[in-house]
């Protein structure tokens, strides 16, 4: 009998994340490295929200892909990118979140693949920034156990 569970035909995997609390820098977050080896696709997906007091205050993020043969020289995946994506709080200390996600053509891709997220809050004084990155790979030379 052939299997048609969805689980059967993916892999998920923690790309990353991280917490940007009041008065943090909108930085950068370089999420895991993740061995894609074995997978011709995948989808980045970013779970991202705000809280905090500042009423109409929003967290927007870029997101790329990044490749590497090494897993330390890493150079961004063309195309394979979202462009802006933006929570917006409605009431004071009531959080929103949302989720934004990259599909990605594995196969002419170096072996490890990660995200890289790049939070804008318009009030990074005083609101929380939540970003968390899930993989998940698909098109498997073998299926997943």
């Amino acid at each position: 009998m052939i299997s048609r569970d969805i689980g059967n035909y993916i892999k998920i995997m923690n790309g990353g994340g991280s917490v940007l609390g009041p008065g943090d820098t909108d930085t950068d977050i370089e999420g895991a490295a993740i061995d894609r080896s074995g997978y011709l696709s995948g989808v980045f997906a970013v779970h991202y929200g705000i809280d905090g007091p500042s009423i109409d205050g929003q967290l927007g993020i870029t997101a790329k892909i990044q490749e590497s043969a090494d897993n330390s020289d890493w150079s961004d995946v063309s195309g394979a990118t979202i462009a802006l994506a933006c929570v917006t709080l409605t009431a004071s200390n009531v959080p929103v979140s949302a989720i934004a996600e990259v599909n990605v053509d594995f196969s002419s891709l170096e072996r490890y693949v990660r995200a890289v997220v790049t939070p804008a809050r318009s009030s990074a004084e005083s609101d929380t920034a939540v970003v968390g990155i899930t993989a998940i790979l698909g098109g498997a030379d073998v299926l997943p156990v």
